[in-house]
């Protein structure tokens, strides 16, 4: 769908961009980073980042920074699993629903999750 298109072009600029630079913006590590960061961690989770890997290694470079880890310890795993088992579609009335992505060990690995208890 429209969706799909659009962010796999999303993906595309930014994969593009951090071919040539390790940060969005030319002078270094900012908040846009840190805003990106998240919708990267969710299109990770929806398996969407296997052909990007410029992104991959960017989200990497974010998770090893010491402001990514402290966060993490402080408030806790995050558990983005129940955004990687798939959406199902909604059609027009009639049609038949779309059947789900399967939910894989390598996407469901993706996904953090806080630690059981």
């Amino acid at each position: 769908g429209f969706f799909n298109v659009e962010i796999a072009k999303n993906h595309q600029y930014i994969e593009d961009l951090l071919a040539g630079q390790d940060h969005l913006l030319a002078s270094g590590f900012s908040g846009a980073d840190i805003n990106l960061g998240w919708a990267l961690e969710f299109s990770e989770c929806r398996g969407r980042l296997k052909s990007y890997p410029a992104l991959r290694a960017y989200l990497a470079r974010l998770r090893a920074r010491d402001g990514y880890r402290l966060a993490i310890e402080r408030g806790g795993p995050q558990d983005l699993s129940v955004f990687s088992a798939g959406v199902r579609k909604h059609g027009r009335r009639g049609a038949r629903p779309r059947q789900r992505e399967p939910l894989t060990r390598e996407r469901r690995a993706a996904c953090p999750r806080p630690p059981a208890g």
